[in-house]
């Protein structure tokens, strides 16, 4: 899995993504960062590989976890059946790794980050339809639920909450520069 990460980063980092874990890249904006991590979910005798991307967008003011309101990749690779996307590679012998690759960059261009461009503002995340967890399908429509709408809002009226930012940034793994230290005359 990480020569598959190793490999997809260039064609994500290319849009602002930072690599901030071995399986997760985050874009950060004032208000809200887009996140995407790439996990194994499936193996057969541990050579066959089955990677998983998963998605979101996250309210830096909201408590809690990261939400997974992005398409999800499997809903989405049934959706796009015509697209057929291959996901799937042998690590012993490396049959389909270059095709799965590309597969998965192919539908990162073409499925997530449109999905993420979609709600760039926060004017189009206030704007959108809500998103609701209880219903199927991949609703490209909608990202934020309305606690997210609200979490939002009030980032957006009286700032983000300090310890609510802290907590985002480690959820995050976002690294902040520590301050320097200064000697004593």
């Amino acid at each position: 899995m990480e020569r598959l990460r190793v490999a997809f980063h260039p064609n994500v980092a290319e849009f602002g993504f930072v690599r901030t874990t071995s399986r997760m890249w985050v874009r950060r904006h004032e208000f809200t960062a887009d996140w995407f991590a790439l996990r194994r979910v499936g193996s057969i005798n541990n050579y066959s590989v089955e990677p998983l991307l998963e998605a979101g967008i996250h309210v830096m003011n909201a408590p809690g976890g990261l939400p997974l309101n992005a398409p999800t990749h499997r809903e989405a690779v049934l959706h796009f059946r015509d697209a057929r996307y291959h996901h799937r590679f042998n690590a012993s012998s490396n049959s389909m790794f270059d095709r799965t690759v590309a597969d998965l960059v192919r539908y990162f261009d073409d499925v997530q980050e449109p999905w993420f461009q979609r709600f760039a503002t926060v004017d189009a995340l206030l704007d959108a339809p809500d998103r609701d967890y209880e219903l199927p399908g991949l609703q490209l429509d909608a990202a934020l639920t309305p606690e997210e709408k609200a979490y939002l809002m009030d980032g957006l009226e009286h700032g983000t909450a300090a310890e609510r930012l802290a907590a985002s940034l480690k959820l995050l793994c976002i690294k902040t520069p520590k301050a320097k230290r200064t000697s004593r005359a």
